[in-house]
């Protein structure tokens, strides 16, 4: 992209706004950053607004919308994932035709790598680091970026054509996305989740096809075949389709026999690993591996390279992550379970008896589901937050009386699991929905477990 010498509108201060903003006053360009938060709320934060004070190049417009006047200044509008469609400065921008751009779609502007891109409801975190450290391992000079990592601006314009970007999309990226073309694209699942942003899940499923819409004959399109949604979905690509399953269906492109991965790419056949060499926990990680590894497939990394990434990669923070274990009780933190089906899956991949942990913000999603795959190991459930009571109301619906609910109080709820859990049980911190009642992200609500836990050790 050939950037004008007019003023270009950041809207959002969090990380890719501050991120966006500093590449920009690098390019010698003025900016206006904008968010409707106060200049001290956003730095509490911690995403580096505090590090543009001063540059020249940078006016800060806080605590309030910009103006029609401000707006029509601007040559272009770059939005951070958070600010939805609907907010004042891209309706307005739009009206006066001025150009609007994601963040995401900025960034690609300036990337002329190799791109596979991942999405889904659950298991893009994990799939995309896995990606990039199978590239890594490969040889190629690879960036990590999207929803995790640095923001897609900070390394997009590093790379050159030899370069890859693992690249982690989510739907709020993806909304705004008319232009993005990855080589690969991966979906791993999808199920509800951010219906009160996107309205409904059949519009949330338009927005996850965003991510292949510009793909021809020459790119690649990685799906989940035990995903009705997901296949359906895929019958719209102009890109060659690869499946995969943990069934023992040689039709696909990567499955399962006796506890084997097999790939089955191009008229080759072959095992690749036995998941028992995995260090992940649940079925729904050998999905990921699945994915992850024809990716690399695709683009010509060899078995040995991919075998040796594979045996050795662990599982990330806040995924189903092995805390520690304190007076015989385990510890796990999966954080990242904001949606009700990334904790059934964490329940799935749980061995021992187990307390559940669950609440947080109500993202207007039902719990139906968590209730009816309330399993065995599940020992009880504390439930804290401002959704607390609507869990505890549909567990009432399906007859399930092992909870315990406490006040908005995280600490009171850990301490809770605690007292709850016994020798050779498990703690499972798995909230199923999100965490913006109580914390800035999952990430943080993650961080105070884990402090949590290390204070037990004393």
């Amino acid at each position: 992209m050939e950037l004008k010498n007019g003023i270009y509108m950041v809207v959002g201060g969090g990380r890719s706004g501050v991120s966006v903003s500093r590449f920009l006053s690098s390019q010698n360009k003025k900016v206006y950053l904008t968010d409707t938060k106060e200049y001290e709320d956003i730095a509490k934060l911690g995403f580096g607004i505090d590090t543009l004070v001063g540059d020249e190049n940078i006016k800060f417009i806080l605590g309030r919308q910009p103006s029609e006047e401000e707006i029509k200044e601007c040559e272009m509008v770059i939005v951070s994932p958070s600010v939805p469609p609907k907010a004042f400065p891209i309706v307005t921008a739009k009206k006066n035709n001025i150009p609007v751009y994601s963040e995401f779609e900025f960034a690609n502007s300036f990337c002329k790598g190799y791109k596979v891109a991942i999405t889904g409801t659950n298991g893009k975190t994990t799939t995309t680091t896995l990606v990039g450290e199978i590239f890594k391992n490969a040889g190629y000079e690879t960036y990590v970026n999207g929803n995790i990592g640095d923001a897609f601006i900070n390394d997009a314009a590093k790379g050159d054509e030899n370069s890859v970007y693992s690249l982690e999309i989510s739907s709020y990226q993806l909304e705004m996305t008319d232009k993005f073309k990855p080589n690969v694209a991966i979906i791993t699942n999808i199920t509800p989740d951010h219906l009160e942003r996107h309205g409904s899940f059949e519009e949330y499923v338009r927005v996850k096809g965003n991510v292949f819409l510009n793909q021809d004959e020459n790119d690649y399109l990685i799906v989940n075949k035990e995903d009705n949604v997901v296949m359906e979905l895929s019958k719209k690509a102009k890109s060659n389709v690869l499946t995969f399953t943990t069934k023992d269906d040689k039709d696909a492109n990567a499955y399962l026999e006796n506890e084997n991965i097999m790939i089955n790419f191009k008229g080759e056949v072959f095992e690749l690993i036995n998941i028992n060499k995995l260090k992940l926990y649940g079925l729904h990680n050998v999905m990921n591996v699945m994915c992850a590894s024809l990716a690399g497939i695709v683009k010509g990394v060899k078995k040995e390279n991919l075998v040796n990434t594979l045996e050795n990669f662990k599982s990330v923070e806040h995924r189903i992550e092995y805390v520690d274990t304190v007076d015989g009780i385990e510890y796990i933190n999966d954080s990242k379970g904001t949606n009700v089906d990334a904790t059934v899956t964490a329940i799935k991949a749980m061995k021992k008896k187990t307390v559940l942990m669950l609440g947080g913000y109500d993202k207007q999603t039902p719990f139906d589901d968590l209730a009816q795959n309330l399993n065995d190991n599940i020992k009880c459930s504390v439930l804290y937050g401002v959704v607390k009571n609507k869990i505890k109301d549909t567990f009432d619906k399906y007859g399930y009386k092992n909870y315990v609910v406490v006040e908005d109080d995280f600490i009171k709820a850990c301490e809770e699991a605690t007292k709850l859990a016994n020798e050779g049980e498990c703690v499972l911190l798995s909230p199923a929905t999100s965490s913006f009642d109580m914390f800035d992200d999952y990430e943080q609500r993650g961080r105070v477990f884990k402090e949590y836990v290390n204070k037990l050790k004393g």
